[in-house]
């Protein structure tokens, strides 16, 4: 052990001269300030323990550290990364993988409102499999749902990846619910819902966006059957505006891409889609994976949220 510690090294960020509680972690001495880690009842805890008679703190210099075994040094210092922010120049954001760091890191210390900040942040991971996989590992119960119905409603199928990382049972009940969804959106698709609100109507000279929008679904459900691209974004890449910012020619008036967020789910009838989910999903299947989650989508950095 004490090896190892004379092996060690100092962190070259994350070293303080006025830090009050030493850590060692993956081989490395991380000088901070103790008041941070109070915000973990485990940490919290350990602080309040009387130190063994004759012997000095733990934590309180490179000789007596506060051992994390088995935790990752980058990990460690992604979580050090959102505890002193400021700290770090130019980079104000992380991906989706180093917040996927400190929610393990949260979790397993118990950091209440770090937790939360971190799956606040990755909620926006454009990917459904890669939140699927982190509610399933970190027991985000709120986006199981979403991300089921993001999954039977794009227009491909899971990949045999897919299936394999959500294993058998999960599998057969998504096979189930994407005909009922599907079924549903091409209801939709043919009037038997709430018109799509636009103010060319319907008796407009030109053809009018509640016409382009059912026409460019079907289209989208039809043809991208190979595209992993969620429903959504893959029907605003047809109407939306273009990369400059120009209309399309079969797209949406400029009013309708103003309210595009407020409109689209409504459209779609996701509360209906929930409904269904929910009947097939109402007994929950194992949650013993432990798979890594991966985002396959482009996904930006993540800025820290105050």
């Amino acid at each position: 052990m004490f090896g190892d510690m004379r092996r060690s090294k100092r962190h070259d960020k994350y070293y303080w001269e006025d830090g009050n509680v030493v850590f060692l972690v993956d081989g490395t001495f991380f000088k901070v300030h103790r008041y941070l880690f109070e915000q973990s009842e485990v940490f919290r805890a350990m602080f309040s323990l009387p130190p063994p008679k004759a012997r000095p703190v733990e934590g309180s210099s490179d000789s007596n550290p506060v051992r994390l075994d088995g935790v990752s040094g980058v990990a460690f210092e992604q979580l050090l990364w959102y505890m002193y922010p400021g700290f770090h120049g130019e980079v104000t954001a992380i991906p989706a993988d180093g917040w996927l760091h400190i929610l393990d890191l949260a979790t397993m210390y118990d950091f209440e409102l770090i937790r939360s900040s971190a799956i606040n942040v990755l909620s926006r991971c454009p990917d459904p499999m890669f939140r699927l996989t982190v509610a399933e590992r970190f027991h985000v119960d709120d986006w199981r749902l979403g991300c089921y119905a993001e999954l039977c409603m794009r227009p491909a199928f899971l990949t045999e990846a897919e299936m394999r990382q959500l294993g058998p049972e999960t599998t057969r009940r998504l096979a189930s619910a994407r005909e009922l969804v599907r079924s549903h959106l091409f209801r939709r698709a043919h009037g038997q819902g709430n018109p799509w609100p636009c103010p060319h109507g319907k008796d407009s000279k030109k053809n009018g966006c509640s016409d382009r929008v059912p026409t460019a679904m079907c289209e989208v459900l039809l043809t991208s059957n190979k595209s992993t691209s969620t429903l959504v974004p893959a029907l605003y890449s047809v109407l939306g505006p273009k990369l400059d910012g120009q209309l399309r020619e079969n797209g949406l008036c400029r009013f309708c891409v103003l309210q595009w967020d407020k409109v689209i789910n409504d459209w779609l009838g996701t509360r209906e889609v929930r409904k269904i989910l929910k009947g097939i999903f109402k007994h929950a299947v194992d949650r013993s994976r432990e798979n890594s989650p991966v985002c396959v989508f482009p996904c930006p950095s993540f800025a820290r949220l105050s």
